[in-house]
């Protein structure tokens, strides 16, 4: 998920990268479904999703 945050994908794009990685986002995991959030509103700064993700998660994206 980091890899399509860097390459600013979209939505479909992020999908299909992660299905070649035999990987998907799950709509039950709060990680993967904020990280959507911030493909579709297209905020791509890692630094900010990972304070979003920390607050809501304990967890954070690699750097």
């Amino acid at each position: 998920m980091a890899l399509c945050i860097a390459l600013q994908l979209d939505l479909e794009q992020s999908k299909d990268l992660l299905a070649r990685a035999d990987w998907a986002f799950s709509p039950s995991s709060k990680v993967d479904l904020i990280v959507q959030k911030a493909i579709i509103d297209k905020q791509y700064d890692i630094m900010q999703l990972n304070v979003t993700l920390f607050k809501y998660t304990n967890e954070i994206l690699g750097v």
